[in-house]
C-alpha cells in the first residue's frame, strides 16, 4: 500500500472521469469496434493522463500507488472487458477471480468474456 493510497484513487478516479468523457468526442472513437479496442484506449489515455499529473505534482511511486479495477461492457453483444492493475477481487459467473501480486507496481491482467 502507497503513502496515500486515497489520494491516489481519487486521483486516477478523476482522471478516469475526464478521459472517459473526452474520448467520446474524438474522432477516432467511432473507429472503435469492440470493449477491448474501446478498454485498450481509455487505459492508455489514462496512463498519459496519469504519468502528466505524477509529473506535475512531482509525486513519487508510493504516492500514486492504487488498485484499479476496470470493465468495459456492450450490452448489446453481451461481452465485458476487464482489466486489473495491482490486486483485488473480480467474480464472473459467480467464479471469483483473485488478482494477488504482492503490491508490485507493474503487473496487471486482461480478461475478455461474453455474457
Amino acid at each position: 500500500m502507497g503513502k496515500t493510497s486515497f489520494f491516489a484513487a481519487t486521483l486516477i478516479a478523476k482522471l478516469l472521469r475526464k478521459v472517459c468523457t473526452t474520448l467520446t468526442y474524438q474522432p477516432e472513437f467511432s473507429q472503435l469496434n469492440d470493449v477491448a479496442q474501446i478498454g485498450q484506449e481509455v487505459l492508455r489515455q489514462l496512463f498519459a493522463e496519469f504519468k502528466q499529473a505524477r509529473s506535475e505534482l512531482f509525486l513519487s511511486q508510493d504516492e500514486t500507488m492504487s488498485t484499479l479495477l476496470l470493465a468495459v461492457t456492450d450490452h448489446q453483444q453481451k461481452t465485458v472487458w476487464i482489466v486489473g492493475i495491482g490486486d483485488g477481487i473480480v467474480v464472473i459467473n459467480d467464479e471469483v477471480k483473485i488478482l494477488d501480486q504482492n503490491t508490485s507496481p507493474i503487473t496487471w491482467a486482461i480478461i475478455s468474456i461474453k455474457f
